[in-house]
């Protein structure tokens, strides 16, 4: 029992030969860090007699003791155990690299080791060797903190664009009116002679590369121009020579099938570039295939990592277009129709020359923008596929 009467206590730590005078709180504590033993001896005047601490009230002290001890020596078993199983599940991953399984096992024992951090990353892993993959997005939600899996790409597929068509046309004014006011005055200006004609296709190509890039990142206003200057060389200067060596190639067969009309004397002209001018059925047919062609190479362009030999190689563009198939074309076809109608609306206005100018550099921002949200959204759709350049490597989400 505790004295009433003093304070002090003598204590004589087991296999010690001198005794020691302490506060019944100090010997509390000390009974708590392990520092005297169950078998230590403290002297109680009101009983007169020596007694082995476990047979006092401090005997509750030790049992603490012994219990945080218990939970840390069970706490580092478990850490130990937790060690060997995460080690053991990443070398099966080293053999068997494309195992989702593997991957989720990897991260569920990161996340119970308190690593996140490597949790995410075994998410991210399995969710590019499985994009969008229902297991996979069910785990990392329920296990990561919303911070964390909203971070991870191709979690779960974006809706298509036509769900939300009203956003399609009012995403050019997101930003307001100068936004789409200023390029329109300069397009006015750079419309007006041939020579300048070719420097405003690369900066309206330039301009539909950023605006499919960040749509397809979930923007959802039209992207600002501060980023070109931060890499000048993966932003600025690969996309336009994409889009010129692009232009090039399919621009060329036409002229080489215009050559062949006027080697043969099947054209009165001698020029190539008059017999494309001069036949409606050339020029439709070349409005028409750039109209589906040069999309798809804008999209292969928006891509970070895109190498510019598979941004211009026909055979990976064809692929691309089939990869995405029915979306693809139905995005062509509104861009087409939008086209259309401002023609139809130009050629009423092609009487008044100065308006007319400036209805068709504005009506041209208008669709640049609108098309790049609609293939921006699309992009972001088959990102994961997209990524993959050639059909070899094509992988269709479980």
């Amino acid at each position: 029992m505790k004295s009433e009467t003093s304070s002090q206590f003598a204590v004589l730590p087991e296999g010690g030969l001198k005794e020691e005078v302490r506060e019944w709180t100090d010997i509390e504590t000390m009974c708590r860090a392990g520092r005297l033993s169950r078998n230590a001896l403290i002297f109680l005047p009101e009983e007169n007699t020596w007694k082995k601490l476990i047979d006092t009230d401090l005997a509750s002290c030790f049992r603490r003791y012994e219990t945080a001890s218990a939970n840390r020596d069970e706490a580092s078993s478990s850490e130990t155990r937790w060690e060997e199983e995460y080690e053991s599940a990443t070398q099966q991953i080293r053999l068997s690299p494309c195992d989702t399984g593997l991957r989720l096992r990897a991260a569920e024992i990161a996340r119970a080791m308190g690593r996140i951090d490597a949790a995410c990353g075994h998410y991210q892993e399995a969710l590019e060797i499985s994009p969008y993959h229902p297991r996979v997005a069910q785990e990392a939600k329920r296990n990561l903190p919303p911070s964390k899996w909203k971070s991870l790409r191709f979690l779960e597929k974006p809706p298509q664009v036509w769900e939300d068509p009203a956003g399609v046309f009012a995403y050019p004014c997101e930003r307001g009116p100068l936004y789409l006011a200023v390029p329109a005055v300069v397009l006015t200006g750079l419309f007006w002679t041939v020579w300048t004609v070719v420097p405003a296709l690369l900066v309206l190509s330039l301009w539909a590369m950023e605006t499919v890039r960040s749509t397809s990142r979930g923007e959802r206003r039209p992207p600002l121009w501060g980023g070109l200057l931060g890499d000048p060389l993966r932003r600025v200067a690969k996309p336009l020579v994409a889009a010129a060596v692009a232009g090039l190639e399919l621009f060329s067969l036409f002229v080489v099938f215009a050559g062949i009309l006027v080697v043969t004397r099947l054209s009165g002209e001698s020029n190539v570039l008059l017999v494309i001018r001069k036949s409606p059925v050339l020029t439709v047919l070349l409005c028409t295939a750039s109209l589906f062609f040069l999309p798809a190479v804008i999209m292969l362009a928006a891509a970070p990592a895109a190498r510019l030999r598979d941004i211009v190689n026909p055979k990976t563009i064809v692929y691309a277009i089939r990869v995405m198939e029915t979306e693809y074309i139905l995005s062509v076809c509104f861009v087409a129709l939008l086209f259309c109608a401002m023609w139809g609306v130009g050629s009423l206005l092609d009487f008044i020359p100065v308006l007319g100018r400036v209805f068709y550099a504005a009506a041209t921002v208008y669709i640049l923008l609108a098309g790049g949200f609609v293939f921006g959204r699309l992009n972001g759709r088959f990102e994961e596929r997209l990524e993959r350049r050639t059909p070899d490597t094509e992988s269709t989400p479980e």
